[in-house]
């Protein structure tokens, strides 16, 4: 027979919590939405800031190119990764980009020689010829 003096008195304050149930991994479908909503923010909040400063004071600021810039590099570097390291579609999508922005970089260069274009200018659409050359 069981001594019920002996025994231990559980109360529900005592009692273990219960273990939290982790939510099901993200696919990579939902993963690369995501980071398609990323790119739009990015893109859409820094080109206003460069439309804006444009059209208020005629200055682009290199800030705004410089993280467009690194923008670019971040998401083309994460989609590489994403993708895996064997499949070489996002890296050349990267690479094809270059060519075009650098001759957009020339030719605006030019431009800015003989005072048609300015330099914040032709610095965000070289910046942006790699947003558009590489499928972003």
């Amino acid at each position: 027979m069981r001594n019920s003096a002996l025994s231990p008195i559980r109360s529900p304050a005592l009692a273990p919590a219960p273990v939290a149930v982790r939510p099901p991994a993200r696919n990579k479908h939902e993963m690369a939405v995501n980071a398609q909503w990323l790119q739009t923010a990015l893109l859409l909040g820094c080109l206003a800031w460069c439309i804006s400063t444009d059209l208020l004071v005629r200055r682009i600021a290199n800030r705004a190119v410089l993280i467009l810039l690194l923008g670019w590099l971040l998401f083309g570097i994460t989609d590489v990764v994403r993708l895996g390291g064997g499949n070489n579609a996002a890296l050349q999508g990267m690479l094809w980009a270059l060519p075009g922005a650098a001759v957009v970089l020339v030719v605006g260069f030019i431009l800015f020689l003989i005072g048609r274009l300015g330099a914040g200018d032709v610095k965000l659409m070289s910046v942006l010829c790699l947003w558009v050359g590489s499928g972003h």
